[in-house]
């Protein structure tokens, strides 16, 4: 088999892609070979698998050149030199999605061989590029790029007062934009570690900002550019003072609004955080007004497309499972029997059957159809800690509706012990694990003595315990369907 590392590059084309990449490869100005391009066609024929067992060495070498002693070198050339092409062909595709950068680079270039005027035009239309193009991740790198030129530029004969002043205008916002990223992470990971008060310099720079003068004081405009930097602002204070409705209020309005200037995929991230914001003011601050609020994030995300991850270029199955159950615990079983079904088929298909088993289990189980509901959970089979934290939420309950006792007792020691080995999962998880497994052994004693002080004890702890889902409210019912 010929260089694997050639044939991976050439899997990622599309059809249209490798038209292309043959019309650079027969450039004179790219190609290395004469017999390139007749090469190139050889291991053509192979696209897009390239794994046929023809596909060797001595195969291409004698269609190449019939009745020649092959030789191994020749081909190692030719191989090599399709390769640096591949990487030619996708620097090439990197410049035609990063117009700003070339313009800005070619701009520079023609500053070198003294074409002023072409260089302030190349400049300006990149400039032009910024403002056309919805805001992504790279916003603030291209709005660097674009000052670092018309610095070197002297533009428009500006004072160097008035430069410094747009670079730092610049610097500041990317400080912020990153800053929300840091300060969200460091909250999350606080509440994962062992160590309290997690911090990094960028975050312990955050706290010691008054980023609430700076909110109060800035002169905001109404643009694409001042509205993304509120979104990161309110971000930062959203995490900041998570106890508070009034950033959060903020946030969700302003991300909400900027759905005409935020780039698709880069939507996503700014849903997540909102959603995730959401998520922790209930499982944290026991505010559950806000479980309403993360299905209306929900349905926005939905209708807007922002659900797919951009670089797994699929529906997660941990987002996918979290907006089931967002709906699935308002009690809306219609809704979320008809988002499993309408949305399934974007999960990737390693993963379609395990989500999909365990959406059908809670449904069946709601129904109190526990032997289908079985069925489902019997057929799961994830390696996901977060995920077989919920499979074992729903066979444990199902094993003590059909009275199962024992089978129910060994399946929450397994848990018990899951529960105090997993170290990647949020403290308020581990505490509405624990909390469960708790309230199922208050209900098996209660079973196995007719001890009216288990029952007494468990409505205690449901009382106690902050968040609300469907499996809660099973456990309240059954303690008032005893009283």
């Amino acid at each position: 088999m010929l260089n694997s590392q050639l044939f991976k590059i050439l899997r990622t084309f599309s059809k249209e892609e490798m038209k292309e990449f043959e019309k650079l490869v027969a450039s004179p100005f790219f190609s290395t070979g004469r017999n390139l391009i007749q090469y190139y066609k050889s291991v053509k024929k192979f696209y897009p698998n390239f794994n046929d067992e023809k596909l060797n060495e001595k195969f291409i070498f004698k269609s190449l050149y019939p009745g020649k002693l092959f030789s191994k070198d020749i081909i190692n050339k030719l191989t090599t030199d399709l390769m640096t092409l591949s990487i030619e062909y996708l620097k090439q595709l990197s410049l035609k999605r990063n117009p700003v950068i070339t313009y800005s680079n070619v701009s520079l270039e023609a500053k070198e061989r003294n074409l002023d005027f072409l260089a302030v035009k190349l400049i300006n239309h990149a400039d032009s590029l910024v403002d056309k193009n919805k805001i992504d991740a790279n916003y603030y790198s291209r709005m660097e790029t674009i000052i670092d030129v018309k610095q070197k530029l002297q533009y428009n004969s500006k004072t160097e007062t008035e430069i410094n002043n747009v670079v730092c205008n610049i610097i500041i916002k990317k400080f912020m934009y990153l800053g929300s990223s840091y300060k969200i992470n460091s909250y999350v990971l606080n509440l994962r570690s062992k160590k309290l008060n997690y911090k990094n310099f960028l975050t312990l720079f955050l706290d010691s900002t008054d980023i609430e003068y700076i909110l109060e004081h800035y002169d905001f405009k109404n643009t694409p550019e001042d509205k993304f930097l509120l979104i990161n602002i309110y971000s930062i204070l959203c995490y900041k003072f998570l106890d508070k409705d009034v950033y959060f209020d903020k946030l969700k309005e302003t991300i909400f609004s900027s759905r005409d200037f935020l780039e698709i995929k880069f939507l996503n991230n700014y849903i997540m955080i909102l959603k995730n914001a959401a998520t922790l003011k209930v499982n944290i601050f026991n505010q559950h007004k806000y479980n309403k609020e993360i299905f209306e994030i929900i349905k926005f995300s939905l209708k807007n497309k922002t659900y797919i991850n951009p670089i797994l270029n699929c529906f997660p199955k941990i987002e996918f499972l979290s907006y089931f159950l967002s709906g699935f615990n308002l009690g809306k079983y219609k809704w979320s029997d008809k988002f499993l079904n309408d949305f399934k088929n974007e999960l990737k298909s390693d993963e379609r059957e395990d989500a999909f088993y365990y959406c059908k289990s809670l449904l069946t189980f709601i129904n109190k159809d526990f032997d289908n509901t079985l069925i489902y959970l019997n057929k799961i089979d994830t390696k996901d800690d977060f995920e077989k934290a919920l499979v074992y939420y729903v066979k444990s309950a199902v094993y003590f509706e059909q009275g199962f006792i024992e089978e129910s007792k060994d399946l929450l020691n397994t848990y018990s012990k899951f529960i105090k080995r997993i170290d990647n999962v949020e403290r308020y998880r581990l505490t509405s694990y624990s909390n469960f497994i708790r309230c199922i052994r208050l209900l098996i004693r209660y079973k196995e003595t007719n001890d009216w002080e288990y029952l007494h004890d468990l409505k205690i702890l449901l009382e106690k315990i902050n968040y609300k889902t469907q499996l809660i409210s099973w456990f309240k019912s059954y303690v008032e369907s005893k009283m």
